[in-house]
């Protein structure tokens, strides 16, 4: 990302601020938009949740209104810690902290600072990085700060949209894709995930739970759906083991990929029928644990570690 289009992204996700949990987290449970944030949050809450020690230090980059810091402090991390570059941004994330901890310093659990010229004056146990790499200016130095950032035996989570998707979601960016490369990747993807075999329970449980959905689910309109603002540039997308490579060149290790926001059939269906969509998509979460997530999933989050 270059200067000026660091600026125009700044200035776009200030004006997202107080808009943003509308369109990420479905509050009003009616599935007219995929809750992408709560998703994402819940796969890591549930990895760092595994861990009964609450003394362990945390970091989010790229918090946005500070949902994740929120919950884990809820759960009883209270060394927890949000940042982004959007004083709007950390603005609601300090209100939405504040009404729920009042006796608590939002200052000290949310700090305006950016990804690419992050310094923290100690390591963590956890780092989270979830819709952000495609927005820094170096992947390379950013992931060079992450491993300077973790402790010894921490662990990352950094997301990144699935260039694997092309393959599936016939779209403009299947047509830019390099396709045959792409395919040629599944193989080896399929060994990065956290199930790699003996996963058919899970398959068959997952629908067995859609055709219950739609046995007693009648498909409604995208009437009031509401639309987010476009971005304004175009975001990269990394496959898995673009990604994999990324890691290794700066010291980091894939452990595991877990895909979300999976797609039960093209995304090009979801504006005549978003609430279906929508929900299938959440019911086919399992998947993403499995090497089936690969293709039908948009996004992916890898587990690093040093």
């Amino acid at each position: 990302m270059l200067d000026h289009e660091k600026k125009e992204s700044i200035k776009f996700w200030d004006n997202a601020a107080t808009k943003w949990r509308k369109f990420a987290h479905d509050e009003d449970n009616n599935r007219m938009v995929f809750p992408t944030s709560q998703v994402r949050q819940d796969i890591v809450l549930t990895e760092i949740s595994k861990s009964s020690d609450l003394n362990l230090h945390i970091l989010d980059i790229g918090c946005a209104d500070g949902g994740l810091t929120i919950e884990l402090v809820r759960r009883g991390f209270t060394n927890s810690i949000g940042i982004d570059n959007s004083q709007r941004m950390i603005n609601e994330a300090k209100r939405r902290f504040s009404e729920e901890f009042p006796s608590l310093d939002p200052d000290k659990h949310f700090i305006v600072s950016d990804a690419d010229t992050l310094n923290m004056d100690h390591s963590f146990d956890y780092i989270s990085a979830l819709g952000l790499i495609e927005y820094v200016q170096n992947t390379d130095n950013f992931l060079s700060i992450i491993h300077s950032l973790l402790s010894n035996n921490g662990i990352a989570f950094i997301e990144s949209r699935n260039k694997l998707f092309n393959v599936f979601s016939a779209n403009k960016y299947t047509f830019e894709s390099d396709i045959e490369k792409l395919v040629s990747e599944l193989d080896k993807t399929s060994k990065l995930s956290p199930l790699k075999d003996n996963y058919e329970s899970i398959v068959r449980e997952t629908f067995i739970n859609i055709g219950n959905f739609l046995q007693q689910n009648k498909t409604q309109s995208d009437i009031n759906r509401p639309e987010f603002e476009s971005y304004p540039f175009s975001l990269p997308q990394y496959s898995p083991l673009e990604f994999v490579e990324f890691c290794k060149n700066n010291n980091l290790i894939v452990e595991n990929i877990i895909f979300y926001h999976c797609h039960p059939f093209t995304p090009a269906f979801e504006k005549l029928m978003p609430q279906t969509y929508n929900t299938i998509g959440l019911l086919m979460q399992p998947l993403g644990y499995t090497p089936i997530g690969s293709t039908i999933s948009s996004s992916f989050i890898g587990k690093l570690s040093k």
